[in-house]
């Protein structure tokens, strides 16, 4: 399942919490966590936007390893497609993610 957040979800994603706005990084964790139960990997097409905050892309991302996802589950499961404008966001993405996964793991 491929799903790409300029096309389905806003070309101007923003904020860390919905009381931020529509188009928020809860907001997006809530739409992939659904994803991530089915049985087909899920692929999150970070191209075409205006670009990404911080904090939306750990609220989105590092927010699924809080909702209880392992870091080794979403490296089976979740696929990050960038181009070479938006590598950077995907290698964020991940740090976010081993980043609260190590954090979760050290009780913290």
């Amino acid at each position: 399942m491929e799903y790409s957040i300029a096309n389905s979800f806003s070309k101007y994603p923003a904020g860390r919490f919905k009381t931020d706005g529509d188009y928020s990084g809860e907001h997006l964790r809530e739409i992939i966590d659904p994803m991530l139960k089915g049985p087909e990997p899920v692929i999150i097409d970070i191209t075409g936007t205006e670009g990404y905050g911080s904090s939306f892309l750990e609220e989105a991302f590092g927010g699924l390893v809080r909702a209880g996802w392992s870091l080794k589950d979403l490296q089976d499961k979740l696929e990050i497609k960038a181009d070479d404008t938006t590598e950077f966001y995907k290698k964020l993405i991940w740090s976010y993610l081993k980043e609260e996964s190590e954090r979760c793991r050290k009780g913290a």
